[in-house]
């Protein structure tokens, strides 16, 4: 086999030579998983919501207005970054499952309906000057407390874990009733 200086046997390949084969990957996922699965960005979402209100309440009960408007707002700029994440990787793993099931007239229809690629990249992006802008008007103002609106932004890793948790104790207890 004829290998490129970078180890690839593709990477001297002239224009007019064939391209590898596609790699097509499949995976059957069990339909009780599938289901689990599919439910889990709302429980997600449902958590770092439950988070924010009781952080919220718990930071103006020990600390002010001030800590609770700080953190209010963290999470919910949490929140809003979680929801774009999701459309955004959406988008992606709909681009990907089409160009592998549909013929490129109905690839083309669906590309129409979809964001473009500039717009999912303004997206991208604009998640995290927001965060940035709120950051610094927060640290410039000190009307609402910056430690506060920081440690709002992790209500999404709260989220996470207790999904986590979730998955791991329907395992558990899944495998326990198959086993009676």
């Amino acid at each position: 086999m004829n290998m490129h200086r970078h180890g690839s046997p593709f990477a001297g390949r002239s224009q007019d030579q064939s391209s590898p084969p596609p790699i097509t990957l499949r995976v059957d996922i069990p339909a009780a998983e599938a289901m689990l699965l599919s439910r889990a960005d709302t429980r997600i979402q449902r958590t770092m919501w439950l988070v924010g209100i009781a952080g919220s309440l718990g930071f103006w009960v020990w600390r002010g207005w001030a800590w609770a408007g700080g953190f209010a707002l963290g999470a919910a700029l949490a929140s809003l970054n979680f929801h774009w994440m999701k459309t955004a990787v959406n988008a992606v793993a709909g681009a990907f499952s089409q160009s592998n099931s549909q013929s490129d007239a109905d690839i083309s229809k669906e590309r129409s309906k979809q964001p473009r690629k500039w717009a999912l990249m303004v997206r991208f992006f604009l998640r995290y000057a927001l965060i940035a802008v709120a950051g610094y008007a927060i640290f410039w103002s000190s009307a609402i407390s910056l430690t506060a609106f920081l440690l709002g932004l992790f209500v999404s890793v709260a989220g996470l874990m207790a999904e986590a948790v979730y998955q791991a104790l329907e395992a558990v207890f899944s495998r326990n009733r198959g086993s009676r």
